[in-house]
């Protein structure tokens, strides 16, 4: 990187090369440097006479603190004032006050630097000095001075604590220092050298400022939009007197109901510079816009009279910024240009559609001109917002959609989202207006085309609206930074609080509804008992794995693009469990109302297709599959939820394809990928006996007598179940913020809390769980939620303890389930053989053998007999149908010994050995076989 230095005030610019762990002040201060640029370069810049160094300033990177530069000329009080000002704003965006950088300069102004790393990282940026001036006019007190931003080598600073010509220094304070300023005490402080500590700013992140760095990127990078100029010439001719359509503006008449205070400031401000009228007049119409105008964020007179003046010092120091006619048209419902002195001269630089585009009026569109005018309708479209399909095959994003204003004569009928097809004749033209009365149109096809023209060509500061398929938390990367989007059908939102960016494309069913909450405050009350009550509903080790995993679910965006994967939750019960009415009361923490606006799904009376749908319409909102016990479901459609359910655990993707008319591809054919993004609950009256869902499940029995002495907490949780949404609404806003490394560092400290031992997908699951609880407690500790803490302190210690000691999360093979169902066996054929009724499947000596350390099994015959009883006795599908494969899996166990003749069983052939203790770990019941117990502390030699 470089910088470049002065050695005395009018002295050439000399270039410093430095590399990182330099510090290029010491570096300049070795070489005589007086002044420093401010940023540094990462290529040396020229005034374009030598070819291998570029001129275009939009090929150098930036890098650097945000800076102001405050100077008031000869009021050195008021310069002061602004500084504390300034300082206040960049406190209330949430910058550490020790992180601020404020510097006297030793003669009448201020600066104060923001380090990068709290809002932008470490990398260059292209035309970095612009954004700053963006963010420096958001953030405008008086006296800021915008010459500073320049995008050479002028943008400079005097090194610190060097003396000036005048025997004065510049010096650092602290904010605190600045608070107390005065004159007297700025004078007295620029007479030595001084040094002050300022606080390092390395990990972390101020949202808000990062939020405006984004915003502002975005002003000046994004692609410029043509707009009609005015010449210089015709500023000229609209100085005296004023024209009617800034009057207007001044006094706030006739502006669009969608007009924002800003708007008219900053085409205020531009008329004023451009057309260059005298310091009176340009009072007098500041003064009438800020009186008459009202803002929520500039909510008095003075407030809105310094933003005017922010936005004169900018137009006045960006060149390239000029009065456009069609920028005060988008303001005025009634534009009074009849009459105007450019009115005439409107495209006499140039318009390469003039031929081809429509003329907006207030009484509708119009094409051609004197006698060959003619009208085309009686409305015009002012456009909104256009949306944006970004393609899930990678192709290019296209415009889909405009959010248009129909207006007629200069008044707003109705608002429309207008399709993009609509464009494509006079037929589809018109189907777009269907349903709005008096509404009239005459052209023709190429008319169409000639308003579509018009429609764009006169947008100002259309928004971009990003059309997406899913609801709940999306990521998407900028310049390789993460960027959290939250999307519901009424509101999206991103993790630098921009709002409107995305929205949810059809009919969402099970909706959240944070859009219609309001966020839980700091210490309030009622969320902090409905919390406290929710935590006590059943036991806490059931507790600690469903809110977990409903807190965890917020997250979800986080560990997928960590992990690519995220648990399923299963509830299992007879019943009056209260599994339904428990799912539905702890997922209002994830925005939904499962009680009485919507219901979860039926998994036997569930289409396919249905299905599909419900589980890949949000990545973070939790979906309800009711009813998944395979008794009451056919063998597909059974089979057809396990595939579903296994899919949800790492979002796979169902592809659905159809012969295409226009594929060029090698089959013709059109496919999509349906990827199953939802979080899952599933309830069942029986724990879920697939070996492939548990053991990508967290399982929860929930009994009657678990919540026998709950019922009153859950009664009251149950009564202000609103005040969750408000906490989740928090929760949300925090996943937002919340970067993937931060999830990251937490699965590693819940991972050291668990046995090695434990298999990698229930391990993976607990540990999910243990961070949902950290981060509810996290939230909770910013919101002071204490009674909260004081229930889930417990929660959090008796989850960590169970998980550490007891390994609990075993999942069961599909080996195990067979090996259970021939000790069911085993049993039955003994009551059979003691009563003399019934049927022997499995007789001991010939089938199996027990001694005190082994089952030992025939691999034949007790596999054969198994089958048998499965297809005649339980007419159920045996859980594995090959004799080889049950052998062959079998001696992948744990609990298998060793493969080899034993006694006379089996004519001498190998028999199985399976360790009895090793049996009993994996939870199969070895007291069907007459030995030991399950939950007995049974001893083996």
């Amino acid at each position: 990187m470089y910088h470049y230095y002065q050695r005395s005030e009018h002295d050439a610019w000399f270039l410093l090369s430095f590399k990182a762990g330099e510090d290029p002040v010491e570096l300049a201060k070795a070489q005589g440097a007086k002044k420093l640029t401010i940023l540094a370069v990462n290529q040396m810049i020229s005034d374009g006479t030598d070819a291998e160094i570029p001129r275009n300033r939009e090929k150098i990177g930036y890098r650097g603190p945000l800076y102001f530069d405050i100077d008031c000329k000869d009021d050195l009080g008021q310069a002061i004032s602004s500084a504390q000002e300034l300082l206040g704003k960049l406190v209330r965006m949430g910058v550490p006050r020790g992180c601020i950088k404020i510097y006297l300069s030793g003669s009448k102004g201020l600066h104060i630097l923001v380090d990068e790393l709290l809002f932008a990282g470490s990398r260059p940026f292209l035309r970095l000095p612009e954004i700053y001036k963006e963010m420096a006019r958001d953030l405008f007190v008086i006296g800021l001075d915008f010459s500073v931003y320049s995008s050479g080598r002028g943008n400079s600073f005097r090194i610190v604590n060097l003396q000036r010509h005048d025997g004065k220094y510049r010096v650092p304070v602290t904010a605190d220092e600045l608070a107390e300023l005065t004159v007297e005490r700025y004078h007295e402080l620029v007479k030595a050298p001084r040094s002050v500590e300022f606080d390092d700013p390395q990990g972390l992140v101020v949202h808000e400022l990062r939020g405006l760095f984004e915003e502002a990127k975005k002003r000046v990078t994004s692609k410029p939009k043509l707009v009609i100029i005015v010449s210089s010439a015709d500023m000229e001719a609209i100085r005296e007197p004023v024209p009617v359509c800034i009057q207007m503006l001044c006094d706030s008449e006739s502006l669009k109901p969608d007009a924002s205070y800003n708007q008219s400031a900053t085409q205020l401000a531009t008329y004023i510079v451009r057309a260059g009228v005298s310091q009176s007049v340009a009072e007098s119409l500041a003064a009438r816009l800020a009186s008459s105008s009202k803002s929520s964020k500039y909510s008095t007179p003075k407030l809105r009279r310094d933003h005017i003046e922010a936005q004169i010092r900018y137009v006045e120091h960006t060149p390239t910024f000029g009065f456009g006619c069609n920028a005060i048209r988008a303001l005025l419902s009634k534009p009074p240009c009849e009459g105007c002195a450019i009115e005439a001269g409107v495209n006499r630089d140039g318009d390469p559609d003039a031929n081809l585009s429509a003329v907006a009026e207030p009484d509708g569109y119009y094409f051609g001109q004197g006698d060959s005018k003619r009208r085309i309708s009686n409305f015009t479209l002012q456009p909104i917002d256009m949306f944006i399909d970004v393609p899930q095959d990678g192709t290019s994003p296209r415009r889909v959609g405009t959010r248009m204003s129909v207006m007629k004569g200069g008044v707003e009928v109705d608002k429309l989202i207008f399709k993009e097809p609509g464009y494509a004749s006079r037929s589809a033209f018109l189907r777009e207006f269907e349903g709005l009365s008096d509404l009239t149109f005459q052209g023709s096809d190429l008319d169409v085309q000639r308003i579509k023209v018009a429609v764009y060509r006169d947008d100002q500061d259309m928004g971009e609206i990003f059309q997406v398929y899913t609801a709940g938390v999306h990521l998407d990367f900028v310049d390789d930074i993460p960027l959290f989007t939250y999307v519901e059908p009424d509101m999206s939102v991103n993790s630098v609080k921009v709002r409107g960016t995305h929205q949810f494309l059809g009919n969402l069913l099970a909706r959240p509804y944070f859009a219609h909450t309001t966020m839980a405050e700091r210490a309030d009350e009622a969320v902090d008992r409905t919390l406290a009550h929710l935590l006590k509903i059943n036991q806490k080790h059931e507790i600690g794995l469903m809110i977990g995993w409903c807190i965890a679910a917020h997250f979800k965006t986080h560990l997928m693009h960590l992990y690519s994967q995220f648990p399923i939750l299963c509830l299992w019960g007879s019943a009056g469990a209260g599994k339904s009415k428990t799912a539905g009361l702890i997922t209002w923490l994830n925005g939904t109302d499962y009680m009485l606006k919507d219901s979860g799904v039926s998994a036997p009376s569930t289409s396919h297709y249905a299905m599909l749908d419900y589980l890949s319409s949000t990545t973070t909102i939790p979906r309800i599959i009711e009813e998944f016990n395979k008794s009451k479901m056919s063998n597909k459609t059974y089979k057809d939820v396990v595939e579903r359910i296994k899919q949800a655990w790492n979002g796979e993707s169902t592809l659905k394809g159809r012969l295409g008319r226009s594929n060029m591809g090698r089959t013709n054919a059109e496919a999509i990928a349906i990827p199953l993004s939802s979080p899952l609950i599933v309830i069942s009256e029986q724990e879920i006996e697939v070996p492939a869902i548990q053991e990508r499940s967290i399982r929860v029995h929930l009994t009657k007598i678990k919540r026998a002495h709950c019922r009153e907490h859950f009664r009251l949780a149950n009564k202000n179940r609103e005040e969750l949404r408000k906490l989740g609404k928090a929760i949300m806003a925090m996943a937002l913020t919340t970067t993937p490394e931060d999830i990251d560092a937490l699965m590693e400290k819940a991972s050291d809390l668990l046995p090695p031992e434990m298999d990698d997908r229930p391990r993976f699951s607990l540990q999910v769980a243990i961070v949902g609880l950290w981060k509810l407690k996290e939230v909770c500790e910013q919101l002071r939620l204490f009674q909260s803490l004081d229930a889930l302190d417990p929660v959090i210690k008796v989850m960590i303890d169970h998980c550490a000691n007891s390994g609990d999360g075993y999942v069961q093979s599909e080996i195990d389930l067979v090996v259970q169902k021939m000790s069911v066996i085993v049993a039955i054929s003994r009551s059979a053989d003691e009563t003399a009724t019934g049927n022997v499947y499995l007789s001991e000596g010939q089938h199996y053998a027990v001694t005190p350390e082994y089952l030992i099994l025939d691999p034949v015959l007790s596999y054969a007999s198994y089958t048998r009883y499965c297809n005649v006795d339980e007419r159920s599908t045996p859980v594995i149908n090959s004799g080889a494969q049950f052998v062959k899996l079998i001696t992948e166990e744990p609990y298998f010994v060793k493969y080899e003749p034993y006694a006379s069983m089996g004519g001498g052939r190998p028999m199985l050995f399976l360790s009895l203790q090793l049996l009993q770990e994996k939870n199969i019941d070895i007291s069907l076989l007459g030995w030991g117990g399950t939950n007995a502390n049974a001893t083996f030699s």
